[in-house]
């Protein structure tokens, strides 16, 4: 019984699931480097690292909203790197 239920837990991905990480470290800045990147609704998304692609993938509608808003914000310059020691500004 042990074995079955690991064996599910392990094949959802819930046995080694990492926190996600907030969207304002997932964004490229400027002249950066695409660690990443995902297509939905015609547009082109690009990311710094693979998990942020994968976190964009699991809901692609409600992230790219999220994502074309935080963009907005940076392009307007209203949006500041985050620090290591802030938390997000997006509740998750």
């Amino acid at each position: 019984m042990r074995v079955l239920v690991f064996a599910l837990i392990a094949s959802s991905g819930l046995a080694y699931a990492h926190p996600a990480p907030p969207p304002e470290e997932c964004l490229v800045p400027s002249g950066g480097t695409a660690g990443a990147s995902a297509t939905f609704a015609g547009k082109t998304y690009e990311f710094t690292k693979p998990e942020c692609r994968d976190v964009f993938l699991s809901d692609p509608e409600r992230f790219a909203q999220l994502y074309d808003a935080l963009l907005e914000l940076a392009a307007d310059g209203a949006l500041l790197p985050p620090s290591p020691q802030e938390a997000s500004l997006v509740p998750s």
